[in-house]
């Protein structure tokens, strides 16, 4: 996703999150990789509620999906007060991390 703007308030959500699939049993199976935000403004700004998020998709058998890469280009983003996470998925209760997804960068620079 990208998104160019002279001006950006992120008070909701902007998501790009990994899909969590279920099977017919109700378990979750392999979960998708999170997509790739790409924020070009002059001003950034939001408050604390304002979220970005590329997080990998859950997974209770398989493996789980990997974080997006997020990136932020902004001649001002002081005014933004919120999160931007790129967390992998985690596998089923988090015990077998080997099967958990990996996070991405998420990267931030100044204009």
């Amino acid at each position: 996703m990208k998104i160019k703007a002279g001006t950006l308030q992120v008070d909701g959500s902007i998501l790009a999150d990994g899909e969590s699939r279920t099977n017919p049993y109700g378990w979750l199976m392999a979960g998708g990789s999170g997509g790739g935000i790409r924020i070009e403004v002059g001003t950034l700004s939001g408050g604390i509620t304002g979220t970005i998020s590329a997080a990998g998709g859950a997974s209770t058998y398989g493996g789980a999906g990997g974080g997006g890469r997020i990136a932020i280009y902004s001649t001002d983003k002081t005014g933004f007060n919120g999160t931007a996470s790129s967390n992998g998925g985690l596998s089923g209760d988090g015990s077998a991390p080997s099967r958990n997804g990996g996070a991405a960068p998420v990267y931030f620079q100044i204009m």
